[in-house]
């Protein structure tokens, strides 16, 4: 029954289309292939593509190199292989949940039925669509995956073969780590449920718990292999040790005045697990007395919980210490960039496991009073309401126009949501619609760098060049930004103002922070300005070489030398 639902509730989520981050991986050659394990721990995820992220997810890239071989160009493909996922972790939620309800303090009767009906719910939870349509965002599936799957064995084994749940955990873990960076808070979780859930006394609880110090194992070889894949060239490497100090003491804790906005997403992020409408790409933040109500809330809901872990029910609290530590970094209160607070829907994958857990012993209790059947009628009601749900923002994922005009229409002038449909409009050849949007939001362009370069870009291909000009110059203002530093050398270019695009294609490469790209910058510079000169498109041909040769899965770079060599046959014909 549980295949049969998830099956059924993702039915039309495999198109023969791909949207947003997706298009950058879907059927990429230039993907690390998966006979060639090395290169998939070697760098960012995002060099496949030429640009630097800061995120290390060698998982996610094998899977996608697994996929690029199994399906090639036929993307529905690529879209079959998320839903199998999304009903693996489903699978083991079931398992995961069925465990703990067998092993709870108060025996429950039906345990199997009661674990069917909250997986159930978790299978069909229209906040989910977003990782199983984005190929991309399966990342959070995986970490689920090797969460809940370690977890389990964790618990499983803990009381009669203790090394072994501890290193069945570890696997899961790592696997985990190498997923997404929101894994890191899976041995918190570990030390929760075993506090929380366990049946033994408190003294025995806290004994076992603390083996978790172990998993500082998993967590330092994590570390210290992101701190060397990331590093921008083997000489800013050094020492393993000190690299991992300091890319640790570049996190930063959010500031003190964005503390209500993230405690109102987290309000947000709660509020959808119970009623999922309407949902978005993003959400903007509430207002400071929406915001204030909504802490007020999940602070009852905080107090339920306490109290009833005095009565000796505590799946409760369980739940909603996993919703929230799972959506501790995801959040942003801790972050590299000093980033704003952000919720999307795809951060909630992984906390909603929490939601299942808290709802699997909510209906043994409910069961225990209504009796079973009409439970079942309930979650059937569910169900029902949610499945409808869940195949409308199926079809709204279907295609990139058709999911940034719904996300315009719900989310109005939010930044990210106008940076989303400026972009997609831009890919579609619609260069007049990103304008439209650009000037009915033009006081938002100062404000997002995205919004402002595709502005810009717009602008440009319109026989804009003041409003291009001006969009470009806000696109770096904040943060540096080389590719609308570029983009306004190439229009300062276009225009006859050679002096200014120098200055800007200068300053493009100076921004750049990657080595090889930096390279790929310097050559675009001399192939660009000087085009009929032939020691400059030899020396420009020389820096893609370099680039390419710094960075093999740069291939524009590669592609940029052979157009050198072409145009410099041309010269010489």
């Amino acid at each position: 029954m549980l295949v049969t639902v998830t099956a059924l509730s993702f039915v039309n989520a495999w198109p023969d289309e791909v949207v947003l981050d997706d298009k950058f991986f879907v059927n990429n050659q230039h993907l690390p292939d998966w006979t060639e394990p090395a290169e998939l721990f070697r760098g960012d995820v995002w060099r496949t593509v030429g640009s630097q992220s800061g995120l290390y997810r060698p998982a996610l890239l094998l899977s996608l190199s697994l996929d690029t071989r199994l399906f090639g160009g036929w993307l529905p493909g690529y879209h079959l292989s998320n839903i199998l996922l999304h009903l693996l972790v489903t699978l083991l939620v079931y398992g995961f949940l069925r465990h703990l309800l067998q092993a709870a303090p108060q025996q429950t009767a039906r345990p199997d039925l009661y674990a069917l009906l909250a997986a159930l719910v978790f299978a069909v939870h229209p906040v989910h669509t977003e990782v199983v349509n984005s190929v991309f965002n399966r990342s959070d599936m995986l970490v689920s995956l090797g969460a809940v799957a370690g977890l389990w064995w964790l618990l499983h084994f803990l009381e009669t073969h203790p090394a072994r749940a501890w290193a069945g955990l570890a696997v899961g873990y790592l696997f985990a780590l190498f997923s997404k960076e929101n894994a890191v808070v899976i041995p918190g979780l570990a030390v929760i449920l075993i506090l929380l859930l366990s049946t033994a006394s408190w003294g025995q609880r806290i004994r076992r718990s603390i083996p978790v110090l172990w998993m500082l194992l998993p967590l330092g070889l994590y570390l210290y292999m992101r701190a060397h894949a990331l590093a921008p060239t083997a000489a800013e490497t050094g020492d393993g040790v000190v690299r991992v100090t300091e890319m640790v003491s570049e996190v930063r804790i959010m500031r003190p005045e964005n503390l209500l906005t993230l405690l109102g997403n987290w309000g947000i992020g709660l509020k959808l697990m119970v009623w999922p409408h309407p949902l978005q790409l993003n959400y903007p933040a509430l207002s400071t007395a929406a915001a204030v109500a909504s802490v007020g809330a999940q602070l009852a809901l905080i107090v339920a919980g306490l109290a009833q872990l005095r009565r000796g029910r505590s799946a409760l609290l369980a739940g909603l210490a996993w919703f929230y530590l799972a959506l501790l970094l995801a959040s942003r209160l801790f972050s590299h960039k000093d980033a704003d607070p952000h919720l999307a829907e795809r951060y909630l994958y992984f906390p909603s496991v929490g939601a299942a857990l808290a709802l699997a012993f909510a209906l043994t209790w409910l069961g225990a009073r209504l009796g079973p059947r009409r439970v079942v009628l309930m979650i059937l009601l569910i169900l029902a309401v949610m499945m409808p749900l869940t195949w409308v923002r199926n079809n709204e994922w279907g295609t990139d126009l058709r999911l940034f005009e719904t996300e315009y229409r719900r989310s109005g002038s939010y930044p990210e949501t106008l940076r989303f449909l400026t972009g997609g409009a831009l890919r579609r050849g619609n260069a007049a619609r990103a304008a439209e949007i650009c000037d009915r939001h033009a006081a938002l362009i100062d404000h997002n760098a995205g919004l402002a370069r595709h502005c810009g870009q717009a602008y440009a291909s319109l026989g804009r060049p003041e409003d291009a000009e001006h969009a470009f110059l806000a696109a770096s203002a904040r943060v540096p930004d080389p590719a609308s530093t570029s983009n306004l050398a190439l229009l300062y270019l276009s225009q006859g103002r050679r002096l200014d695009a120098i200055v800007q294609f200068q300053r493009a490469i100076d921004q750049e922070q990657h080595p090889a790209i930096k390279n790929l910058r310097r050559g675009f510079q001399l192939a660009y300005l000087f085009p009929g000169d032939p020691e400059s498109l030899a020396k420009a041909r020389d820096y893609f070489e370099e680039a390419y040769r710094m960075e093999p899965l740069l291939r524009a770079a590669n592609g940029w030398a052979k157009k050198m060599d072409q145009a410099l046959e041309a010269l010489e014909d």
